[in-house]
């Protein structure tokens, strides 16, 4: 059985208000806003204030906070706080033998857009030892509704390390052509049928192809491989 230890994380004493509907999360903020609780009138929403974020987190349930939380208005760096202590609350009743993260590795300057098909993959196939890659992928995604750069104070020291397109810059073009070529192959070849495995090779081929589409490879390697691409982005862990 793991043993349950302390962390550096504290107990979350801030407080959200939560807007719900149907028993969901529509909306966080940090505080109550007038005039959004007027624009709220009529839509049969409910409105909770002085929530504990740590309850907020739980609401959540494995949904990104992306989707709901007020960008700039403070309340993601609480709800971020409140997730990760969720995480260190709770992953005792996970076997570490199986708890290994769908993504290891989540570099901060992985773009959006790719965050948000890796959140869509933790949506649906997340555990409790994906937490913190999900608040890393909320934290590329809420940077850019922001307008501000991403906070690496956010990020795990292994992600912090890694750059996603420094490493996807040195392949050749011809070299991700092989890869993607490789991987329609696996997938046709029912290597994909397990749906982790599955969505984690359409998530590489989409990786693959966003850099094809839009960095400029300046050193050829031809012996580029989907493994290789695996190691040198360092983007995607055991899986489940």
């Amino acid at each position: 059985m793991t043993k349950h230890q302390r962390t550096d994380h504290q107990v979350p004493k801030d407080t959200v208000q939560l807007t719900m509907r149907k028993g969901e999360i529509e909306g966080i903020r940090k505080a109550p806003d007038p005039k959004h609780m007027d624009d709220l009138t009529g839509l049969r929403r409910s409105v909770y204030s002085d929530v504990n974020a740590l309850v907020a987190a739980q609401l959540l349930e494995g949904r990104s906070p992306a989707r709901v939380v007020h960008p700039t208005d403070g309340s993601w760096g609480v709800m971020a706080s409140a997730m990760l202590r969720m995480h260190e609350n709770i992953r005792c009743y996970e076997d570490a033998d199986i708890s290994n993260p769908v993504f290891e590795v989540n570099p901060p300057d992985l773009p959006p857009e790719l965050a948000r098909s890796r959140v869509d993959i933790l949506e649906n196939h997340g555990r409790i030892c994906d937490i913190p890659a999900m608040v890393e992928l909320a934290e590329i995604e809420i940077a850019r509704l922001a307008g501000r750069p991403v906070d690496k104070s956010h990020f795990s020291e292994a992600s912090r390390n890694t750059s996603w397109m420094d490493r996807m810059n040195q392949f050749s073009e011809d070299a991700l052509d092989n890869a993607m070529d490789k991987l329609n192959r696996q997938i046709s070849q029912g290597y994909g049928d397990d749906p982790v495995t599955a969505a984690l090779f359409y998530q590489q081929f989409n990786e693959l192809s966003w850099c094809k589409r839009n960095l400029e490879p300046s050193t050829p390697t031809p012996s580029f491989t989907v493994d290789d691409y695996e190691s040198t982005s360092h983007a995607f862990g055991p899986g489940n």
